[in-house]
């Protein structure tokens, strides 16, 4: 608890305003950017993992088996 108090910055600037967050257009435009940059990266890394000889939709059908793993571990 006391090295949590003294790492803690307890600064004014850090706050959100409601209205901000709650007002969807403008979340959606600052999130904007970031689906863009995911969306490109995602294509360029299916590209690539093609061009290696990486079957994707092989390693689609690999990555599934794992949902029922994680589903495990959910508290709900």
């Amino acid at each position: 608890m006391a090295l949590s108090f003294l790492l803690s910055r307890r600064n004014e600037g850090n706050v959100v305003d409601m209205k901000d967050y709650q007002n969807p257009s403008k979340s959606f435009k600052q999130m904007l950017p970031f689906i863009v940059v995911g969306i490109a990266l995602t294509t360029v890394a299916l590209f690539f993992l093609s061009r290696l000889g990486i079957n994707v939709g092989g390693l689609f059908q690999k990555l599934l088996t794992f949902f029922p793993l994680i589903r495990g571990f959910l508290p709900f």
